[in-house]
């Protein structure tokens, strides 16, 4: 268990001392990039929704208090047109004469002049409120709204009879007093068309949806399509009537296609930045293996004691370690070579006397003369491997031979190869180091 434990940490030690890619920079900008852009997206899409929506509040407000201010208007012209019946002298005649059939039906023709668009009027005398026979878009809810009238005395609020009924409609009713304005002589009810309510779909424009409703008492009664149930975001009160408009804002929505536009839109951008990158990438590398290969370039001359050459960095970072490696190597390439010592020769010993009367050949001092180098070319630039100095492993022995030496004779050439005098027994010599030379003996 603990030897499983011990790999599993020196594997991961060993990855985690592995170099990294210079690529695996450039991929992580590119995740990065990729991350930010989509972020930004997202928000943007967000910011672009909550706006499209707030101003589709701001249009649906702005056509639900258009259309309540025109019903407003269009309606208290009625009722004020209305209003002045309270007090009509015709009026007063007319429903005074409640026998006389004929001449109600002619007044009510002439007050429907008055009114352009109206359905129907009916006089009513106070004896006849409490009949709908024979009276043309009556109902219950309008015999209770001419009661009303008669019994306030004042002109009613205007709301909607039959609702969701084909003939459904406005109506609206208005006691006639008399002189003292004590008394109701009759009541006029009026029925108005559906009409003067504006298409809440139109007025709406598709910025959402707009619906009145009737409010009577607590009961709320929508008029035309069905409510939604959440509650509205606009409402108002039509005045002079039991109508309020409600107005709701559509959910938050784009358009379907909007997600693959923008997801193709942005492929097409990470596709550039992505080749922006690769290329960056490239040039990057390239100008850092240059820039390294000075550094092998600058090394190499240090250790050869050559002038360090000129070194064209491609990266503004790597040119100052180019400079501090300069500034390291100037010394360990400006170090002289060492210096050549030659030893000088022994002095020589007379070799033994050979037999007989042979005569002894001439006993002479050998100096050895110092050798002169080649002179070396310049260095270059081209060729700075011929600069550096060199020193020959060939040592040159200088002897004075006796003549009739066999040299080519196997002790002769001991003797050379061990550094001895040929000519005498044992005595080693030293020998001077000569670059470039060639073994030779002298006579």
């Amino acid at each position: 268990m603990v030897s499983a434990r011990s790999d599993g940490t020196r594997r991961k030690a060993a990855e985690s001392d592995r170099p990294s890619a210079l690529r695996g920079f450039w991929i992580e900008s590119f995740v990065g990039i990729t991350t930010v852009l989509l972020l930004a997206t997202g928000l943007l899409l967000y910011l672009w929704i909550a706006r499209d929506t707030a101003d589709g509040r701001r249009r649906l407000e702005g056509a639900f208090n258009a259309m309540v201010a025109q019903v407003t208007t269009d309606l208290t012209r009625v009722r004020t047109t209305m209003g002045t019946w309270r007090t009509d002298p015709d009026l007063r005649a007319a429903l005074r004469q409640s026998d006389n059939a004929a001449a109600l039906r002619e007044r009510e023709m002439a007050l429907l002049r008055r009114v352009p668009g109206a359905l129907g009027i009916h006089l009513f005398a106070p004896a006849q409120t409490n009949s709908l026979e024979g009276i043309a878009l009556m109902s219950y809810a309008g015999l209770d709204l001419v009661q009303k009238a008669a019994q306030e005395r004042t002109l009613t609020l205007i709301e909607v009879h039959k609702l969701g009924q084909p003939d459904m409609h406005l109506a609206v009713a208005v006691p006639v007093l008399d002189e003292s304005g004590e008394q109701v002589v009759g009541v006029v009810h009026v029925a108005l068309p559906m009409s003067l309510l504006p298409n809440p779909a139109i007025a709406a424009g598709g910025s959402g949806q707009i619906l009145f409703q009737q409010v009577v008492g607590a009961t709320v009664a929508g008029v035309g399509a069905t409510a939604p149930t959440a509650p509205p975001d606009h409402t108002a009160q039509i005045a002079g009537t039991r109508l309020h408009a409600a107005a709701w804002a559509p959910p938050a929505t784009f358009d379907p296609w909007l997600p693959g536009e923008l997801g193709g839109l942005l492929l097409a951008v990470l596709g550039l930045i992505g080749a922006v990158l690769w290329r960056s990438y490239r040039a990057q590398r390239r100008a850092l293996l240059l820039d390294c290969q000075g550094f092998t370039s600058l090394i190499e001359d240090a250790a050869n004691h050559r002038p360090l050459r000129h070194i064209h960095s491609r990266i503004t970072e790597v040119q100052n370690a180019h400079q501090e490696t300069i500034t390291l190597l100037s010394g360990l390439a400006a170090a002289p070579a060492p210096l050549r010592h030659y030893a000088p020769a022994p002095v020589r010993t007379a070799p033994p006397a050979p037999a007989g009367d042979a005569p002894l050949p001439p006993v002479r001092d050998a100096t050895p003369a110092p050798v002169q180098e080649a002179p070396q070319p310049p260095p270059t630039a081209d060729n700075h491997r011929s600069a550096a100095p060199r020193q020959s492993s060939i040592e040159v022995l200088e002897l004075e031979l006796p003549e009739g030496l066999d040299l080519n004779s196997q002790g002769v050439q001991q003797a050379l190869a061990a550094g001895l005098d040929p000519t005498t027994a044992g005595s080693p010599r030293p020998v001077a180091p000569v670059a470039g030379a060639d073994l030779s003996a002298k006579h």
